[in-house]
């Protein structure tokens, strides 16, 4: 059997084939976010789904900036409704719910 994260399913001793994703935004301002800054995120996005399709379990952004929102709702209409579930957007006060 094929093991997507064979390290993680050894350690843990069960199968491990999903990941959870923590994007801390702190310190992105409008002033950060610039064409290198997309293309830096459209590119690990291009990795993932290459080399790591369908190991998205949870995606978790923190520290979100309050200007996100109006992104999200933009952003979110481009994806399945599968994976707009398994991503949630956490301003500063994310602790309790990662845990």
């Amino acid at each position: 059997m094929n093991f997507r994260f064979p390290v993680c399913s050894t350690l843990s001793g069960n199968r491990v084939d999903t990941a959870v994703i923590i994007f801390d935004c702190q310190g992105v301002t409008m002033s950060t976010i610039d064409s290198n800054c997309y293309k830096l995120i459209k590119f690990g996005s291009q990795i993932g789904s290459d080399y790591y399709p369908e190991s998205m379990g949870l995606f978790f952004v923190v520290n979100a900036p309050s200007i996100f929102p109006l992104f999200w709702s933009i952003i979110k209409g481009w994806l399945n409704e599968k994976t707009r579930n398994r991503i949630k957007i956490l301003g500063t006060n994310y602790k309790d719910e990662l845990l």
